[in-house]
């Protein structure tokens, strides 16, 4: 063997030792109902915290660090059948974590809401990601506790996440970037304010496939002000160098900047979308089917912050009863550099009553279809008219963003 291959050979026997020592050094720590779990100390790289069936008491995760190529897990043991959460003021908190992963488990009856998700403005907590969690009665106190609620996050992923009977906001977000939200259902109580909810200092957002029903609310709210902020969440453990999140100055002059929003389903949503300060949006193929006001709504900015700019708006697909809408967008003259694609706009009182829904801006009128009939199907609302299949969630998304998110996500990838 000459000294390059044997050099070589030596390589590749290093490197897989390597791997074989890391994946035998990854360890499963099985947790039953009302017993310790490892502390941060006790958890290494790649290894896996299961969950037995039945009821757990509420947790805090303070610290617990993988890595990118081994990150920690906790799971159910048996996914089909879920270990539960339940109780405290947030059933599971994850504070100053990185490349940590919930996987199968549900979240319930947390007195303040069901997950919270901190890190500092220092130093952010890195790739947690939410695969499968169901969070379901989450907080007392209406228009205050969040389902889940995340701040100082660099690459959050909630993905296949289900939120059921909420107060404030099933998923409210701020100080965070590379946000990555696919397969998120949430199913609104009377209590219930908002879906998602993107807070200030928001960066690079990605929703697709997002089925929000029955919220007499908004579905997605972005940076908008409101007169009586509740108060921050506060962990229950603190951590040095924790900052004041409501005190920090603005980073940024918009609150949200570049999110795309595509393929979602706002059903029997009072208003489907408020915008505040956000600029470089993107709101392509979705389904707005019974809004009871606007389809979209432009809000006043939270203060210090810039007003709504560059908003995209194109193939989507509108159908509402006779009566329920009062204007395709609320107080548009609030936004600068909004830009009107082709959309399919469908009532049995159009195109008569069209004029009293605009005005539009500049000439996308001119682009809009009021007269078609997506004729939708009862149950996955989608359209079987053939005309109509180019727009709404099953319609072609633009070229540019055509690929599916697994290939090329706003993500962690």
């Amino acid at each position: 063997m000459n000294r390059m291959a044997f050099t070589l050979h030596v390589l590749i026997t290093g490197i897989g030792l390597a791997l074989a020592s890391s994946q035998a050094w990854a360890e499963d720590h099985v947790v039953a109902p009302n017993t310790p779990w490892p502390t941060a100390a006790e958890v290494k790289p790649g290894d896996r915290i299961l969950l037995a069936p039945g009821l757990h008491p509420a947790r805090t995760l303070q610290r617990y660090t993988g890595t990118m190529a081994s990150p920690i897990r906790i799971d159910s043991v048996d996914p089909s059948s879920p270990a539960i959460i339940g109780g405290g003021t947030w059933p599971l908190q994850l504070l100053e974590c990185n490349h940590l992963y919930v996987g199968t488990l549900m979240l319930t009856l947390g007195s303040e809401g069901g997950m919270l998700i901190r890190g500092t403005a220092d130093k952010p907590s890195t790739d947690v990601r939410l695969m499968g969690t169901y969070l379901a009665q989450a907080g007392k106190k209406p228009g205050v506790s969040n389902a889940l609620d995340a701040a100082h996050v660099d690459s959050l992923v909630l993905e296949s996440v289900q939120i059921d009977a909420w107060q404030r906001s099933a998923v409210h977000i701020e100080h965070a970037q590379r946000v990555f939200i696919q397969n998120l259902f949430l199913t609104g109580s009377p209590d219930s304010l908002y879906g998602v909810e993107l807070g200030t200092n928001v960066k690079d957002v990605n929703i697709r496939h997002m089925t929000l029903e029955q919220l007499d609310g908004t579905g997605l709210r972005i940076a908008a002000s409101n007169a009586a902020e509740p108060k921050t969440p506060t962990p229950d453990a603190t951590t040095p160098n924790e900052s004041n999140e409501s005190s920090e100055s603005s980073a940024s002059t918009w609150g949200v900047e570049r999110l795309f929003v595509a393929r979602c389903s706002f059903i029997r949503t009072k208003l489907p979308i408020a915008l505040g300060s956000a600029r470089s949006i993107n709101i392509t193929n979705n389904l707005f089917y019974g809004p009871r006001t606007c389809v979209m709504g432009f809000e006043e900015p939270p203060a210090g912050f810039a007003s709504t700019t560059e908003v995209v708006f194109s193939r989507n697909l509108s159908s509402w009863q006779v009566g329920d809408l009062k204007a395709f967008f609320c107080s548009s003259d609030n936004a600068t550099g909004l830009s009107i694609g082709p959309n399919l706009w469908w009532s049995s009182e159009m195109p008569e009553a069209a004029e009293y829904l605009g005005p539009l801006p500049d000439d996308a009128d001119s682009r809009q279809i009021y007269n078609l009939d997506p004729n939708l199907t009862p149950r996955s609302l989608q359209p079987r008219a053939p005309l109509a299949q180019a727009f709404g969630p099953y319609g072609p998304l633009p070229q540019e963003r055509g690929k599916s998110p697994r290939d090329n996500p706003t993500g962690p990838e």
